[in-house]
């Protein structure tokens, strides 16, 4: 039973809860988060880099005297803080002391130049006991010169002599050979008459042997004659033999003895030819008779001439000899001129030699005389240099400054003794003013530093960029223009930063655009602006859209809310410059939010635009 009522109480409790009415439902309306916007576009921004330095002179010296005294007079600009041009006398030494020893080194110079003008007098006389020796020792030269071409030409005459009697006896050994050869020729003529004459007798010989040679063929002619005729004979004999003999047919050449009958012609023939020949042989004999006859004149012709010239050449041997003995009397005699030469060329060379040894010893004197006018002129460059030193000293005696500047620290005043080495003030330059300004390496990429390298001349070099200093004094702030001209050699090891050097131009100058504005002294501390690169095509916005360092967040085009991750490429303490992670034309959320959620949707009021409807 208890179970029975469990059940159909459940049952009635669940039919209860199934008829229950349905709860309406009742939506909220949602409210959309208002938030500040930019639209990003792409633009150039320029660098600007901040440092922080301390004003000091870029020129800052010492001053320290050269010369010892007192103070006798000083500037009224040589004051702790005042002003000095290039070539302003700030002090001066008392410069008496200086002035005497100035006096004495002008009567030392005088002194020295009167004794060089001794020595070159000296030197001048020297040179002309030199140029006298000289001219003494050319003479006795010249003497022993001529006395030896007198030698040299007396030789020359002896062997003048020696050739003419070689001459002589040549010309009397031709002559005893013209006569060898004119006896000669007599004979040759002789042999030559000879001749002619055998050739006379024996062209007569043979003219009457051809004349007996023209018989003997007139004999053979006529037995050939005779012998043709007893051939025709026996022919004509043997033809009427044939006849008789009764045979009708034509006689043989043979018969007839034709053959020998032609033998016998052509020995007729053979004879009249060969007489002929020496008929016209015996013609020809007479010209050669007469040749011959004619060579016999000639041959006795030359012959007396021979005989003539060889008796002519008895004399012409008489006058050669005479010459032979003429060519050794005169060779004799200038044998006798050169010994008498021989003494006299001796007297001059020893002449030369005393000539010689005067003219060394000048010589000798004039170059002892040239150290002598070195010592003078040492003596007159040492008085010279030891002026020019007094003359310093004197100049030095006034204190000028080396450039324009300001005295830093005054440690001398008049009346004061002071020497070399003394510090006498502390000045610096005022044309310009040099600041030392530290600057990261990540700021180094963003500013063009002057390079300097080795073997660069000033001229290549490219200007630095542009510095403003900053400077608060009182209430006011102050600025100043100039120019990052170099950097340091060496990064600082503690700090990791390198150091770069600014000039400004005249920082004690008034300025033309702030009349009010202080000079830029030294010691100032002052902030830096360095005109940096600029930028092309990045995006620019406020620090304050930057979420977690590095992410941003844009409205897109459903108004929600996106997260992005951007690469910073510059940023300071108001702005971010951004490049290449965002387009141009999105919207970017300047409004901090705690916590934006990812699609988060809100309401973009943009800057410089009409509010959007939500």
């Amino acid at each position: 039973l208890p179970l029975v009522v469990i059940a159909v109480s459940c049952a009635i409790g669940q039919y209860i809860m199934d008829q229950a009415p349905e709860p309406k439902r009742w939506n909220p309306p949602t409210a959309k988060l208002t938030v500040d916007a930019v639209r990003l576009k792409h633009q150039d921004y320029q660098v600007v880099l901040k440092s922080r330095g301390t004003i000091r002179p870029r020129t800052e010296s010492t001053l320290i005297p050269e010369v010892s005294g007192r103070v006798v007079k000083v500037s009224p600009e040589f004051r702790d803080g005042g002003f000095f041009e290039e070539g302003d006398i700030l002090l001066e030494i008392d410069p008496r002391n200086y002035e005497a020893g100035l006096t004495v080194s002008k009567s030392q110079l005088a002194k020295a130049k009167f004794g060089l003008e001794t020595e070159k007098i000296q030197a001048k006389y020297k040179a002309v006991e030199v140029t006298i020796a000289n001219a003494a020792f050319s003479k006795a030269r010249l003497a022993y010169e001529e006395a030896k071409i007198r030698s040299i030409n007396k030789e020359a005459e002896v062997i003048v002599a020696k050739s003419d009697l070689t001459k002589a006896l040549l010309a009397l050994e031709q002559a005893k050979l013209g006569e060898e050869d004119k006896q000669a020729d007599v004979t040759v003529a002789k042999s030559r008459h000879i001749k002619a004459t055998l050739a006379v007798e024996e062209e007569k010989i043979g003219t009457k042997i051809r004349q007996t040679a023209v018989t003997i063929t007139k004999s053979d002619l006529a037995k050939a004659k005779l012998i043709l005729e007893e051939e025709k004979a026996r022919s004509k004999q043997a033809l009427e033999n044939w006849k008789k003999l009764g045979n009708g047919n034509s006689p043989g050449d043979l018969v007839l003895r034709k053959p020998q009958l032609e033998v016998a012609k052509a020995t007729v023939a053979a004879a009249e030819a060969h007489i002929e020949q020496k008929e016209l042989d015996l013609k020809l004999a007479v010209p050669r008779l007469k040749t011959a006859d004619a060579e016999v004149t000639e041959a006795q012709a030359y012959l007396k001439q021979r005989e003539l010239d060889l008796s002519l050449v008895g004399p012409q041997l008489e006058a050669a000899k005479a010459a032979v003995d003429a060519a050794a009397a005169l060779l004799k005699q200038k044998k006798l001129d050169l010994s008498l030469v021989k003494p006299q060329l001796e007297t001059a060379g020893a002449t030369v030699a005393a000539a010689q040894a005067q003219f060394s010893q000048r010589e000798t004197d004039l170059d002892l005389v040239e150290p002598q006018i070195e010592t003078a002129r040492a003596s007159l460059a040492a008085a010279e240099a030891s002026l020019e030193l007094k003359e310093f000293d004197l100049e030095r005696t006034k204190i000028r400054a080396p450039y324009a500047g300001r005295v830093l620290r005054r440690n001398v005043d008049i009346g004061q003794y002071v020497s070399p080495g003394t510090v006498l003030a502390r000045i610096y330059a005022v044309d310009y003013a040099e600041i030392r300004l530290p600057l990261s390496i990540r700021q180094l990429e963003f500013v063009a530093i002057p390079k300097l390298y080795r073997g660069e001349s000033v001229s290549e070099r490219k200007k630095g960029p542009y510095v403003t200093l900053k400077a608060q004094v009182g209430r006011r702030t102050f600025k100043w223009s100039g120019r990052i001209v170099r950097s340091e050699g060496a990064i600082d090891v503690k700090s990791r930063q390198l150091f770069v050097i600014g000039l400004v131009n005249d920082p004690y100058g008034k300025s033309a655009v702030n009349s009010e504005r202080p000079p830029l002294k030294v010691g100032m501390f002052v902030e830096a602006d360095i005109t940096g690169v600029e930028l092309k095509g990045v995006f620019a916005f406020s620090r304050q859209a930057l979420r977690e360092d590095d992410h941003v967040l844009l409205v897109d085009e459903s108004n929600h809310l996106v997260r992005r991750k951007v690469d910073i490429v510059w940023s300071t303490e108001e702005q971010v410059v951004v490049k290449g992670d965002l387009q141009t034309g999105e919207i970017l959320c300047l409004t901090p939010l705690t916590f934006a959620g990812d699609r988060l949707e809100v309401h973009a009021r943009i800057e410089g635009e009409k509010d959007r409807k939500p």
